[in-house]
């Protein structure tokens, strides 16, 4: 089915009992029938929450105006950031709905469906999930005393608050110094089905050997021999080994699958991918990920090892130091001034243990990742674009290319 605003303020004109109205915004007709409604219903029986930030107000999922009516009637309205389905209940007859943003041009003329109904018991369900006085209502509307207990031990999912009147005044004061611009998706994401598409291939994370942590101040701090402060530039390389463990293998076949299955445009453009060899494409990068796993497994022990061995360095290189100046933090520990070696060891490996890296997350951190992207039809247009394309592709025709 399908709601318009006039027919959200047409159903909420005819509540006898309660009316509970959630969304990412209010319009202007809807919100005048709820403040209406003040005559006939106490306040305690209207819940409303909506998202009332700037953005939300931007996109046009309400106006501000809305709010300021509901506020002035004395309704109090909850913010619920990030709320963007809607939920409207009057007595027993409750919405599901998708609203759709007002300052997207276009949106609304192309909505044939928005809203689904609800039986009175999924209603009710829904208002006892989305806040204290929305739930007190539906408590309070339950058919049953099994109904009601059930209702009554929902948790609440919505985080919301109180709308403030100098937050209302601030967005206003935003949208009148940077006005509400009207987004023409049509015009702005043309997407031209032509025979190729951008292509991002990335590996994050590769450089684990050059791992380097930085010793926490208040450790630092406490060392002042001479020796001490000339070796601290050489704790700072986390791991430290003589085996290899640059992931050197993926990088090369990263480079071959690149060289492959990809053309460069120049560092204006990117890189693309001819839609004939996507699939051969996909499926080599899948096989990438595998070799990936090989590597992490195959130098896991060796990384752990050596970032140990690198942590105890420096805890036995700061022992003196703290057996001499123990920080207040060991002391409050300990019933004595002078703390045992051992004290000062543990308390430097826990210290330590906040900055160092864990092997496993360091390895897990690496990642292959791939990103398609749409030509847009603008950028078919640009005579570079295009001739960067028919120097990669220089066996196909123009025609062949751009006739999509």
């Amino acid at each position: 089915m399908l709601l318009t605003p006039d027919m959200l303020a047409s159903i909420i004109q005819n509540a006898r009992k309660y009316i509970c109205y959630a969304g990412p915004g209010i319009q202007a007709n809807p919100a005048i029938a709820l403040a209406q409604m003040v005559q006939r219903l106490p306040r305690a029986q209207i819940a409303v929450l909506l998202d009332v930030s700037e953005h939300a107000i931007r996109l046009g999922y309400g106006a501000i105006d809305g709010v300021r009516i509901l506020m002035k009637a004395g309704i109090e309205v909850q913010h619920a950031a990030g709320l963007r389905t809607a939920l409207l209940v009057v007595d027993d007859q409750g919405y599901l709905l998708a609203p759709t943003p007002s300052n997207v041009k276009g949106e609304f003329a192309s909505v044939k469906w928005n809203a689904i109904q609800l039986t009175p018991t999924q209603s009710r369900k829904a208002m006892a999930r989305l806040s204290n006085d929305a739930k007190r209502i539906a408590v309070a509307q339950a058919s049953t005393d099994e109904e009601r207990e059930y209702l009554s031990g929902l948790a609440i999912d919505v985080v919301s608050r109180p709308v403030e009147i100098l937050t209302l005044d601030q967005i206003h004061k935003n949208l009148l110094a940077n006005p509400q611009n009207i987004v023409d998706i049509s015009q702005t994401i043309q997407i031209v089905e032509i025979p190729f598409q951008y292509v991002e291939l990335s590996f994050k994370g590769a450089q684990i050997g050059n791992k380097r942590i930085k010793i926490p101040a208040h450790i630092a701090q406490l060392g002042s021999e001479s020796d001490l402060n000339e070796r601290l530039t050489t704790l700072y390389d986390a791991i430290d080994t003589n085996e290899d463990i640059s992931p050197q293998e993926v990088i090369d076949a990263i480079a071959k699958i690149r060289e492959k299955y990809l053309r460069s445009l120049g560092e204006h453009f990117g890189a693309v991918i001819h839609l004939a060899h996507k699939a051969d494409f996909v499926a080599a990068v899948d096989s990438l990920h595998g070799k990936l796993e090989q590597y992490q497994e195959r130098v896991f022990q060796t990384l752990a090892k050596s970032l140990r061995e690198s942590r105890e360095q420096i805890t036995e290189l700061f022992t003196p130091a703290v057996l001499a100046r123990p920080p207040k933090e060991l002391l409050e520990t300990l019933q004595s001034k002078a703390p045992p070696k051992h004290a000062a060891q543990d308390w430097l490996r826990r210290e330590l243990d906040i900055v160092f890296p864990d092997a496993r997350t360091l390895l897990e951190s690496m990642q292959i990742t791939v990103l398609f992207k749409g030509v847009l039809l603008d950028t078919c247009r640009d005579e570079k674009f295009r001739a960067a394309i028919l120097n990669v592709y220089p066996d196909m025709s123009e025609l062949d290319l751009f006739s999509g």
